[in-house]
């Protein structure tokens, strides 16, 4: 892991800035509105976020391309409620790809996602 005084890489970039879209309280928008698409399809991460302030400092820079995003449900049935999201950066760099489980159950019983 980089320290604070070292540069991050490309990936270490995508994946903090892709992290913070489900993670942060102020980017809520995000995970319900990829929730509320259909499951299994290929979304731009820049037309979810069109338009709409993103809480994060290290956004990561445009030349890297264009971060695409899809959710599907848990392989297994004791993920009840829990959801995979799979992010996928393809650029010159080549392809960078990672996938992180959301509890989607959170927003249902917060009324925030039906």
């Amino acid at each position: 892991m980089n320290t604070e005084t070292e540069e991050l890489t490309s990936e270490e970039l995508v994946v903090n800035f892709c992290g913070d879209l489900l993670a942060a309280a102020a980017n809520e928008y995000f995970p319900i509105d990829l929730l509320q698409r259909q499951p299994g399809t290929w979304h731009s991460v820049s037309a979810i976020i069109a338009g709409r302030k993103v809480s994060h400092s290290l956004a990561p820079p445009s030349s890297l391309g264009d971060i695409f995003v899809a959710w599907m449900n848990a392989p297994i049935e004791i993920d009840a409620g829990w959801v995979i999201v799979v992010f996928q950066l393809y650029s010159d760099a080549g392809l960078h790809g990672f996938t992180v489980p959301y509890d989607r159950d959170r927003l249902v019983i917060e009324g925030k996602l039906l």
